[in-house]
């Protein structure tokens, strides 16, 4: 049997297979690898920016609504209010002139059929009166009561304290601020709005 002699030739690597090319290989691709992801991260940051942005103007225009009919209500409220008090004042004014009219009449001595007739009327439009006044009133403290719904005590509303809603991140007065300046929200509406939002703005 013959000897087979095997000869083993030596694999010659390509010239770019070397160590000093692979090293140089090796650090474009980590190159390339950052450059890839530092570009995603700035795609993400742009689109994160973006999403913040559309959220905030979204967020913006919200209050800005909100505050538009608080103060809607705070008008409505404020006039219904100021018209019960002038009802009552009047009725009130009416109520003492039919008192001193009744108290003349029952204290007179020439006392007449048509004085006594003059007198139960004017003390039937007493009752009324008072019943009226009376019912003015409970409509008053509703009013009232919604009014304190729609409204915040201003010594309690905090200009410093910080806001944070739906990624609009600032102060309440800078807030409250904003939607007088950009919306035309009336200072009451506005800091009415921004507490609904954010009641941290409430000291």
């Amino acid at each position: 049997m013959a000897k087979i002699n095997l000869v083993t030739r030596e694999k010659k690597r390509p010239e770019w297979c070397n160590n000093e090319n692979l090293s140089g290989i090796a650090i474009m691709f980590f190159l390339l690898f950052l450059f890839l992801y530092s570009e995603e991260v700035s795609l993400f940051k742009a689109h994160e920016k973006k999403k913040i942005s559309v959220i905030s103007k979204a967020g913006n225009e919200q209050l800005s609504n909100l505050a538009a009919s608080l103060q809607g209500k705070q008008k409505a409220l404020g006039l219904r209010s100021e018209g019960l008090k002038e009802k009552i004042s009047g009725e009130k004014d009416t109520l003492i002139a039919d008192l001193e009219e009744y108290n003349e009449i029952v204290v007179s001595e020439e006392a007449t059929e048509e004085s006594a007739i003059a007198a139960t009327d004017l003390k039937e439009e007493i009752e009324t009166l008072e019943v009226l006044i009376e019912e003015d009133k409970e409509s008053l403290d509703v009013v009232t009561t919604d009014l304190e719904k729609v409204t915040v005590d201003s010594a309690k509303f905090c200009d410093e304290c910080e806001f944070n809603y739906i990624g609009l991140g600032t102060s309440c007065g800078l807030r409250k601020n904003y939607l007088m300046t950009v919306y035309s929200n009336t200072e009451e509406a506005a800091k009415a709005a921004v507490a609904q939002w954010d009641p941290n703005c409430m000291k």
